[in-house]
């Protein structure tokens, strides 16, 4: 099945009283709080900020807080807690764990549960797994639990495997469908009893999305911009701002799964102490990195192609490195390359294109005898969990 009509499928099976009882503890009643967790950089988190970030369009009814953010309510997540509860009546704890035993929010999970008894307090949690470790917590303490299936295999390899999805694509991308939708009916104030058909209605806009999607493979710059993913001497950066940061963020870690494994085109096993450009992929202002120079490719994000992205883009012209822009409303300076994808939930299906576009590496790598499967992609990033 074709990776996004198994994502929405995956979508469209959720429980109708699941999903109803996670929109009616965020839906914002009264002033409420909502505290995202899951773990730090991690895709599926990157996701969950995605698809909520204009819920900060309702700075008088939700406070939205998350693990690992800057103006935190507390230093830890049992005073963060204390301290919101003290001015809003409704404090929601949202986590997302494909796993449902992922690290940091599995301890936050068991500080929260252990040692902050409130009337107050609603656990919410997306996952795969509701009997985990994490489920069982929830469900001891009372909480809610929205079960949102993900991949189905991770033993099959090549094409097989790759149809999925890489890794865990397909929760990743679910999850951030899912809070924008969730995120869409708040702003247009849809009632509870009207959530679960608008849910089903809003899940049409995939099949949409899908044809964009294969629109933009059709063009010129997109062939070009995956044969520069294809080369393992081009160093890639990327750049946004806000939220398109986040969608940056989001598929720059799954570059790191994938690039490294082009340098075997050339006859060297993935080593990431080896200084080739295929293990240079990096977001500009994340860390401190190298600067750009001719040999570079830049990828933005924007949807209004203006603002800060329109410096990075300078700058990159200057030192004659490639550019390429994704953008809904944006033009594009001569000799740069413009992928438009006009979408009306523009940051959700840039994440569904980009991810996309590392499946389609994937094919080339296989293309070429080299193979991709669950462990190979797992392996290149020593500390990333099973």
């Amino acid at each position: 099945m074709d990776f996004i009509k198994q994502s929405k499928e995956n979508l469209e099976n959720v429980k109708k009283e699941e999903i109803e009882i996670l929109y009616d503890s965020l839906y914002p009643k009264t002033p409420r709080a909502i505290y995202l967790d899951g773990e730090p950089g991690g895709r599926t988190l990157q996701g969950l900020k995605v698809g909520t970030d204009e819920l900060g369009l309702l700075f008088e009814k939700i406070k939205v807080n998350y693990v690992g953010g800057s103006h935190s309510p507390g230093r830890n997540i049992v005073k963060a807690f204390q301290n919101l509860e003290k001015v809003y009546d409704n404090c929601n704890y949202l986590c997302v764990s494909g796993s449902g035993e992922s690290v940091t929010p599995y301890k936050n999970l068991k500080e929260l549960t252990e040692k902050h008894k409130s009337k107050k307090l609603i656990l919410n949690l997306i996952t795969s797994y509701p009997d985990s470790s994490m489920g069982e917590m929830v469900k001891n303490y009372g909480g809610n639990i929205l079960e949102l299936k993900g991949r189905k295999s991770k033993t099959s390899n090549g094409i097989e495997y790759i149809r999925e999805g890489l890794l865990e694509d397909e929760f990743e991308l679910e999850t951030t469908e899912l809070a924008s939708i969730i995120t869409r009916g708040i702003l247009e104030e849809i009632e509870l009893d009207g959530f679960y058909n608008y849910y089903k209605d809003k899940l049409k806009e995939l099949d949409k999305t899908n044809s964009l999607i294969e629109d933009l493979k059709k063009t010129q710059e997109y062939e070009l911009f995956l044969g520069y993913l294809f080369n393992p001497a081009k160093n890639f950066f990327s750049c946004g701002q806000e939220v398109s940061n986040e969608v940056v963020k989001m598929n720059c870690t799954r570059i790191g799964h994938t690039r490294p494994s082009t340098a075997k085109r050339v006859g060297i096993e993935p080593d990431p102490s080896l200084g080739i450009g295929a293990n240079r992929n990096v977001v500009i202002g994340e860390s401190n990195i190298g600067n750009m120079d001719k040999n570079s490719v830049l990828l933005g994000v924007s949807k209004s192609g203006t603002g800060k992205i329109e410096k990075y883009l300078g700058d990159a012209k200057k030192i004659g490195a490639e550019r390429f822009l994704i953008t809904k409303y944006g033009e594009m300076e001569e000799g740069g390359n413009m992928l438009k994808l006009n979408s009306n939930n523009f940051y959700t299906d840039t994440c569904f294109f980009l991810s996309r576009s590392l499946m389609d590496l994937g094919y080339r790598l296989v293309g070429e005898g080299i193979e991709v499967n669950e462990d190979i992609l797992r392996a290149i990033h020593v500390n990333d969990k099973k």
